[in-house]
């Protein structure tokens, strides 16, 4: 940022460690057919990927060449959607493109700091598939070498910068024995079968600690509005019993008596209702400065429960005004 708060972009010629992929060898494993021409690129990213505040699809503009310290220039040429290939966000040091053959040739020769990686996919096909899954999680967990136990945020540039302070080397959260724990391991092995068996599990304590919180949050809410309607009532009953005998009659104390209550229940509701959905838009869209559809579905799925809840706190109120209707003696 600038010194008025403001983003700026600043160019990097060495940035981050991206992976490539040959053009060919894409096609074998994903049999789709693709072209990609010499000093151009393709994107490997999910259907509904969109570029964000930080990230842009044509970040990259050449590619350093360690061996013979020069760049070989690249320009994007579009993306290629297979969410098998996808890592993580699929952008920045997760991003992976796919390359002109040729291209790839010149790349590989031409770099030596950084290790070749190799992608396997399994196409099962009937059989357990989920004991295959944990059983080979288990494995490549306990067999991982020392220096493939880092962390999803570890890049091999920033790696090589910083040495031994590099703060992220070393850092891989993971149990091989337990694929059900949230890992942050750059190499985890994603196999659909666990995430389709666990996914509910992975999420399990956060779900019941949130709806914990949430129901013992609205009932305080209910008992305090309940309660403090209830004082008003006392509060106010020798005003009511003197406007009565000055000749208000009992159509005005009631709507006299509506307006005391509402303002118990009102604007609590609001705030808590509709203030928090308006948060939860400022977060989502100023987080990247877009809305996924994910995201929009997740604000159609909040405003859901907050319409449940103040549909909630005005039942609340409509029993909290004939309760105090009955002690004011003004039903009918």
């Amino acid at each position: 940022m600038d010194e008025n708060g403001n983003l700026k972009e600043i160019y990097e010629k060495r940035h981050r460690v991206y992976e490539f992929i040959r053009a060919s060898d894409y096609e074998r494993l994903t049999g789709q057919r693709v072209k990609v021409e010499r000093g151009t690129y393709r994107m490997i990213q999910g259907a509904d990927a969109e570029e964000n505040l930080f990230f842009r699809f044509d970040d990259m503009d050449q590619v350093y060449l360690d061996q013979e310290d020069r760049f070989l220039p690249m320009e994007y040429a579009g993306n290629l959607t297979y969410q098998s290939l996808v890592q993580g966000r699929g952008f920045d040091n997760e991003a992976r493109y796919v390359v002109n053959d040729r291209d790839y040739r010149v790349i590989a020769e031409g770099t030596a700091q950084f290790p070749r990686e190799t992608q396997v996919f399994f196409d099962s096909r009937g059989g357990d598939d989920l004991a295959f899954s944990e059983e080979l999680y288990r494995q490549f967990g306990e067999l991982m070498a020392e220096d493939m136990k880092v962390c999803g945020a570890y890049d091999g540039w920033e790696s090589l910068q910083e040495g031994e302070d590099y703060s992220y080397a070393g850092m891989a959260v993971y149990d091989p024995q337990n694929p059900v724990l949230a890992a942050d391991w750059q190499y985890e092995p994603m196999f659909l079968p666990l995430e389709e068996a666990y996914s509910l599990a992975s999420y399990a304590v956060y779900l019941l600690l949130f709806l914990y919180v949430a129901a013992v949050c609205l009932a305080a809410a209910c008992i305090v509005g309940y309660a403090r309607s209830q004082s008003v009532g006392l509060s106010s009953a020798q005003v009511f019993a003197d406007l009565r005998r000055l000749g208000a009659d009992r159509k005005y104390l009631r709507r006299l008596l509506k307006q005391q209550i509402q303002k118990v229940y009102v604007l609590p509701t609001i705030i808590g209702c509709g203030g928090i959905w308006l948060f939860e838009l400022l977060l989502m869209k100023m987080n990247d400065g877009r809305m996924t559809g994910a995201e929009a579905e997740t604000l159609l799925l909040c405003g859901g429960i907050a319409l449940a809840a103040a549909a909630l706190q005005y039942l609340l109120y409509r029993f909290s005004l004939r309760k105090v209707e009955g002690m004011l003696e003004l039903k009918g």
